[in-house]
């Protein structure tokens, strides 16, 4: 038996799940109505984080550049990963900003990719 004051908003429910797990990718949610209520379900599938499908042609940012070479004064062991959440871009968009970068000789890898470091080049 239910008391007034059990539900917190009616009818709610489904969107408000919704909204809570669109900030985490992979998660799904799905729900089928039957004869006397409903299913639900919420599962997770793995999402590749080194998804390539990226276009070529993702506008450059200079300012994300600039903010690069910050982290990169401020921890020369920054991983590509880290950087990426950081900024909120995908690793894919790191590695063609660092790759730029290094092309324009702003910065440069010194040692190996698991134990080495970045150098910045510049002095701006």
């Amino acid at each position: 038996m239910m008391t007034e004051g059990d539900i917190e908003k009616y009818g709610t429910g489904f969107h408000r799940i919704r909204t809570a797990i669109k900030d985490y990718p992979g998660m799904e949610f799905n729900y089928e109505e039957m004869q006397n209520g409903f299913v639900s379900e919420l599962r997770y599938v793995p999402v590749d984080k080194n998804k390539t499908d990226v276009p070529n042609n993702v506008p450059k940012n200079v300012e994300r550049q600039e903010k690069i070479i910050k982290y990169l004064r401020l921890n020369k062991q920054t991983s590509m990963n880290e950087l990426a959440g950081l900024l909120n871009v995908t690793r894919r968009t790191i590695k063609r900003d660092i790759a730029e970068l290094k092309e324009q000789n702003r910065i440069e890898r010194v040692g190996s990719p698991r134990t080495g470091y970045w150098k910045v080049l510049d002095n701006k």
